[in-house]
């Protein structure tokens, strides 16, 4: 059953329990309840960490309900505080509305994948009418069982730890390997698990086209991501890091005709180009007459070649000598195919 169809069973069920006035639930009773409802509906239990965090979700936004805490023969129970609205009775206001239609357009680009479908009957339960999307961005929709996007958000966003089934390209056989994942990454049209192995300190890379299988483990203990995601890819332009790999200065050579494209579309967020009497002092050690040069502070990896290569003959790279040396022995190979 997809996960996170399972969260918004439990909100709907955690929304009735903490309606009731007469009655009362600790954290654990709250547990018991979801799970009982949840494996009646063929769904697996949650543990109470779980419950714990939908409580939180609730709190805060959009929905801002409140709860109260308070003991009944010793236990910590909770329940809505009297006149707070209900999650699934909160009329939203005209920018909420908005907002989260737009929301819901934006994510609908999912629409199709087998744990999204949900989406549409949260559309229909909310009232919100279909409309001209503001925002659009490519998706591949070909990701081989696209279902996976949908288990995955919805395991990170439990921070749930889980086994997947992977293959390589070039391997025979899948290996088991049991992670905590952090987030969902895409480039080229590629999706991309970023996840710490268990017992491995590094980050780790997995596209989801080679992920024959995913599920969760309960018992596990999550390993929380300490490293800041957004800066892990920095230095690097893509999705490989090479652990062995140093930050290196690239200068490059662009063409009069691509140069407007490069200035506007930055090969990587540390480029620099030069001008003035740095222009003219580097186009003099390097014996060049025209165009623009350029440098990128990156760790090399198969995506900066990648990059390089694709603009052909309107960029050279200059410096460093190991990266200008690959460059042309790749561009050898090439020729070679030609012949």
């Amino acid at each position: 059953m997809p996960a996170n169809k399972n969260a918004v069973i439990r909100y709907k069920i955690l929304d009735e329990l903490l309606s009731k006035r007469q009655l009362h639930y600790n954290t654990k009773a709250l547990q018991d309840e979801c799970n009982k409802a949840l494996m009646n509906l063929g769904y697996d239990p949650v543990v109470e960490r779980v419950i714990e965090k939908d409580l939180a979700f609730i709190q805060g936004e959009p929905f801002n309900v409140e709860i109260k805490r308070y003991r009944v023969n010793g236990k910590l129970c909770k329940k809505y505080k009297e006149g707070s609205p209900t999650i699934f009775t909160r009329k939203l206001s005209r920018e909420e509305e908005t907002l989260l239609k737009e929301v819901l357009s934006t994510i609908g680009q999912f629409d199709g994948l087998e744990s999204f479908e949900w989406l549409d009957n949260l559309k229909k339960q909310l009232n919100i009418e279909e409309a001209q999307k503001i925002i659009s961005f490519r998706v591949n929709s070909n990701v081989r069982d696209s279902s996976l996007l949908g288990q995955l958000f919805s395991f990170i966003s439990d921070k749930q730890v889980v086994e997947i089934t992977y293959r390589k390209f070039k391997s025979a056989e899948s290996t088991r390997r049991i992670v905590s994942p952090y987030l969902l990454n895409q480039y080229e049209d590629r999706w991309y698990l970023v996840a710490k192995q268990k017992g491995k300190d590094r980050i780790s890379q997995f596209a989801l086209d080679r992920i024959e299988s995913v599920k969760a483990m309960y018992d596990e203990p999550y390993q929380k991501c300490n490293e800041d995601l957004a800066k892990l890819y920095d230095d690097v332009i893509g999705i490989t890091i090479l652990p062995e790999k140093t930050l290196q200065e690239v200068v490059l050579w662009v063409s009069n005709e691509s140069f407007d494209y490069i200035e506007t579309k930055p090969l990587h967020h540390s480029q620099k180009i030069y001008t003035g009497k740095k222009l003219d002092s580097l186009k003099k050690q390097y014996g060049i007459n025209d165009g623009h040069i350029i440098s990128i502070s990156v760790k090399e990896n198969f995506e900066l070649y990648q990059t390089i290569l694709s603009l052909g003959e309107n960029i050279v790279v200059l410096s460093p000598k190991e990266i200008k040396e690959e460059i042309k022995s790749r561009l050898e190979k090439m020729m070679a195919n030609y012949k």
